[in-house]
C-alpha cells in the first residue's frame, strides 16, 4: 500500500468510525452479557438458598459470619457461582475475535473493507484493541455488575439470613493458591483468543470452524499445566519447590505461542487484502 504502516490520527478517526458505527452492536452484546449471566448466578444462588434455608435459620447469625464463612459460601452456592464466572469469562474472550471482525467472508465485503483509507496493520490494531483488552475489562464489568445484581436480589429475597456476599470477598479466593489458578485460567483464556482470531480469517466457513477445533484441547493443556506446576493440586501450589519458577517458564512459553497466533492472523490479513487489491487494481501491488 502507498500509505505508511500506521498513522496515530488516522487511527483516532477509524476508531472514532467505529464507535459510530458499532455502538449499539456494542451496547447490546454488553447487555446481553450482563443480563445471561445475571439470571445464571442470581437463579443459581436463589435455587441455594431455598434447599438450604433450614440450616441458615436454624445457626446463630454471629456464628455463621465469624466461625463458619466456609459454611455460608456452601449454602449460597459461591463456589458454583465462582465456576460459572470462570466458564463465562472463557467463553466471552473465545468469541471477541469473531465479534469485532469485520465483515469480510465474502469478496464483496472485503471489497468494501479495502475501501477504508487505513492500512491493514491500523485494521489489525483496531480488530486487537477491541478483542483483547477492552473485551478483558468488558468482561470483568459484566462479571462484577451481574455478581452485584445477584448480591442485591439474593438479598431482597431472603432478608433475614441472607450471606450473599460479592464473590471478590468469598472465603479463600485471595489465597496463593486461588490466584495461581487465576492466572493459569488468564493465560489459556488468552491462547484460546488468539487460536479463535486466526480462526477468523479463514477464506471459508469451513476454514473457520476448523480453525477453531484446537480450542477443545485446552482445558487438557490447562490440566497438564497444574499437574506440572503444583503436580495436580493447587492447594499445594505454594508448598511445591520451584513452583514459582515453573510458572514464569509456562505462562512465558504460551504467551509467546499466543503472539505467534496473532501474528499469524495479522500476515493472513495483509495477505487476502493484497490478494482482493490486486484484483481491483492490479497495477497498486
Amino acid at each position: 500500500m502507498n500509505c505508511s504502516c500506521f498513522d496515530r490520527k488516522r487511527f483516532a478517526v477509524l476508531l472514532h468510525e467505529d464507535w459510530a458505527a458499532w455502538r449499539t452492536r456494542c451496547l447490546v452484546t454488553l447487555a446481553a452479557g450482563y443480563l445471561l449471566l445475571s439470571v445464571i448466578l442470581t437463579v443459581s444462588c436463589l435455587k441455594a438458598y431455598s434447599e438450604n434455608a433450614t440450616l441458615l435459620q436454624t445457626v446463630p447469625t454471629d456464628i455463621l459470619e465469624d466461625k463458619f464463612a466456609h459454611l455460608t459460601d456452601t449454602a449460597t452456592n459461591q463456589n458454583a457461582a465462582i465456576v460459572t464466572v470462570t466458564a463465562f469469562f472463557f467463553l466471552f474472550l473465545i468469541v471477541t475475535p469473531w465479534l469485532w471482525n469485520a465483515p469480510i467472508y465474502n469478496k464483496g465485503q472485503h471489497i468494501r473493507y479495502l475501501l477504508l483509507p487505513t492500512s491493514t496493520f491500523e485494521k489489525f490494531a483496531r480488530w486487537w484493541l477491541y478483542a483483547v483488552p477492552l473485551s478483558i475489562l468488558a468482561g470483568v464489568l459484566i462479571i462484577l455488575a451481574a455478581d452485584i445484581t445477584r448480591v442485591i436480589i439474593c438479598n431482597m429475597a431472603f432478608p433475614d439470613y441472607s450471606f450473599a456476599r460479592p464473590l471478590l470477598f468469598t472465603s479463600g479466593l485471595h489465597t496463593a493458591s486461588s490466584g495461581f489458578v487465576l492466572r493459569m485460567l488468564l493465560t489459556t483464556s488468552l491462547l484460546g483468543q488468539a487460536i479463535s482470531a486466526r480462526s477468523e480469517t479463514g477464506r471459508t466457513p469451513l476454514h473457520r470452524t476448523l480453525g477453531k477445533c484446537p480450542i477443545l484441547l485446552l482445558p487438557l493443556l490447562l490440566m497438564i499445566g497444574v499437574s506440572l506446576i503444583a503436580e495436580g493440586d493447587p492447594y499445594t501450589y505454594p508448598q511445591q519447590p520451584g513452583a514459582a519458577t515453573a510458572e514464569v517458564v509456562w505462562h512465558t512459553f504460551w504467551l509467546a505461542v499466543t503472539s505467534l497466533f496473532w501474528l499469524s492472523a495479522y500476515r493472513r490479513m495483509k495477505k487476502n487484502d493484497l490478494k482482493y487489491q490486486y484484483a481491483l487494481n492490479p497495477e497498486s501491488v
